[in-house]
């Protein structure tokens, strides 16, 4: 949980948030979450709600205090929620960036002027943790396209993704291609060296040297298991 405005503590709007899975006749629901939260602010808010850093869901209703979600109950989820402030644009935060603080992300802009396979190696804490294509088989390079105005809006041609597709922000406007993506699996609490280059099919660093940068992760606290309200509306955890 995490208040959306500066001038107020962590907690001082969201004073208890839960979340359980949902129990129907053949036992819990593989993908259906119900989220509530109790406000200990007198101030009307919306609240967005991320997974896994994603907003999903947005309760624009002051007086809503719960809400259902669709998840893949196979895996791990993060669920946050987020305060903002009646009339602030609902939807205006597509990702958040402060999520998941037991891991470490790297979001980086795919520049053009690298061959195309050129690849991206991550160390972290003085070691290699990932080393991979900058533009995989899925990915394609950003630009207008070599055929422009003769194909589908945004899809002139396969090299390149073209106007109003990509991800905005992540190029130039009207051109945006696909950010590369990386996120470590969950780390113990402590700081980490971050370092990021790009290298040649070969191996050799083609990308200026970078000084690592520090992030910090902290746990949160581990979850209540075996959670249960009982026909007498008593709810009992472990």
């Amino acid at each position: 949980m995490t208040d959306g405005y500066p001038d107020l503590e962590l907690g001082s709007v969201f004073g208890l948030v839960l979340g359980r899975a949902v129990e129907d006749r053949y036992g819990e629901h593989d993908g259906l979450v119900h989220v509530w939260w109790r406000l200990v602010s007198e101030q009307e808010v919306w609240v967005r709600v991320y997974i896994d850093g994603v907003l999903t869901e947005v309760v624009t209703d002051p007086g809503q205090r719960d809400v259902w979600l669709v998840t893949d109950r196979t895996r791990a989820c993060h669920v946050e929620l987020c305060a903002v402030a009646v009339g602030e644009t609902a939807w205006s935060a597509e990702r958040w960036d402060v999520r998941e603080r037991d891991r470490v992300g790297v979001v980086m802009l795919r520049d053009e002027t690298f061959a195309v396979d050129a690849r991206v190696r991550v160390e972290l804490a003085g070691g290699v943790k990932v080393e991979s294509a900058m533009w995989p088989g899925d990915a394609a390079r950003s630009g207008f396209g070599g055929l422009f105005g003769l194909g589908g809006f945004g899809r002139d041609a396969a090299s390149g993704l073209g106007l109003g597709r990509g991800e905005l922000g992540h190029g130039p406007l009207g051109i945006d291609g696909e950010a590369w993506r990386w996120r470590s699996p969950a780390l113990p609490d402590g700081a980490y060296a971050v370092g990021v280059s790009v290298r040649d099919a070969a191996g050799r660093r083609v990308s200026a040297a970078l000084p690592p940068t520090v992030k910090s992760v902290e746990n949160p606290p581990e979850p209540a298991e075996s959670l249960r309200v009982l026909t007498d509306f008593t709810l009992t955890w472990i």
